[in-house]
């Protein structure tokens, strides 16, 4: 992806691409959002944007979730994970709503 273009519209592309990995993951195509997801996380990263960091994480045990039989140990660690992340990047949102995904395991 174009770094200017990343630095431009890098929060709608965020919002957008994010939304469309979860519409897709409540489909069935499971595969193509966690692509999506995955495209997201790599170039969030790179550009050091944190906003979807948390929801592609989400999104990606959500898919797994539905495709596999996890445990519960997995579920909470991951969603842990995601919770830390909120709450440094202050995504209280998020954050938070993880909190109520934590409580009910």
């Amino acid at each position: 992806m174009n770094l200017e273009f990343f630095s431009s519209y890098g929060y709608m592309y965020e919002i957008i691409m994010s939304r469309i990995a979860s519409i897709l993951g409540n489909e069935g195509d499971y595969d193509f959002s966690n692509s999506i997801s995955n495209k997201l996380l790599k170039e969030s990263l790179r550009n050091r944007k944190v906003y979807a960091l948390v929801g592609c994480i989400y999104n990606n045990l959500w898919n797994f979730q539905q495709n596999e039989n996890c445990d519960r140990e997995y579920i909470m660690l991951t969603l842990k994970k995601a919770y830390k992340l909120s709450d440094i990047a202050k995504l209280h949102g998020w954050k938070d709503f993880l909190q109520r995904k934590l409580k009910d395991l």
